[in-house]
């Protein structure tokens, strides 16, 4: 058989220490027994977790305490982004309601759109002008942040699990549930 490019670690264990423990500011952890949802921004130096209590919190990595925590979710948030150029953090709730947040409006967040499907994962696109969400029915859908129209990129396949975006190739990367990935010139 003809051998694969790439390093095989399946079968292998490793023991991972973790590079850092991070505990919400006390301020904010009051009442918290659960993550429901948690994504790093593209840089790794912030992530976006949401709580049992409707809330997201985006927190610095960098060791210097910076944090945001957001509210007006009324229902479980189940994915979150954080577009760290834009200071705009999306969440979905269980329900499939899209909303948006700026950092600088912490408790009021904005409907974007509602998917009537599960949503696993999230990420934007044009700028900022789409939000694009990962389904459980294997779609891909961007919603336009101002007007909310909702447009389908990817149907059909596996639940989708990650999404990553190329924006200076305009690609967007798919992780199906199953292990197979693709990549979609978007238009």
């Amino acid at each position: 058989p003809k051998k694969r490019a790439g390093t095989d670690t399946a079968g292998k264990s490793q023991v991972v220490s973790p590079l850092l423990e991070y505990s919400l500011p006390t301020k904010v952890a009051d009442g918290v027994v659960a993550f429901t949802a948690c994504a790093l921004n593209e840089t790794g130096d912030a992530a976006t977790v949401a709580d049992q209590l409707n809330r997201v919190h985006v927190l610095s990595l960098k060791n210097d305490g910076q944090y945001h925590t957001l509210a007006g979710a009324n229902g479980l948030i189940v994915s979150v982004y954080f577009d760290g150029g834009r200071d705009a953090v999306y969440a979905c709730e269980m329900d499939g309601t899209v909303l948006r947040w700026a950092l600088d409006d912490p408790a009021h967040p904005k409907k974007v759109g509602k998917v009537d499907e599960r949503v696993y994962v999230l990420n934007t696109a044009r700028n900022g002008q789409q939000v694009l969400c990962g389904t459980e029915r294997g779609r891909v859908l961007a919603i336009d942040v101002e007007s909310g129209t909702t447009t389908t990129l990817i149907e059909g396949g596996q639940p989708i699990s990650a999404l990553g975006l190329s924006t200076s190739e305009n690609k967007l990367i798919v992780g199906y549930w199953g292990g197979k990935l693709s990549t979609v010139q978007l238009g």
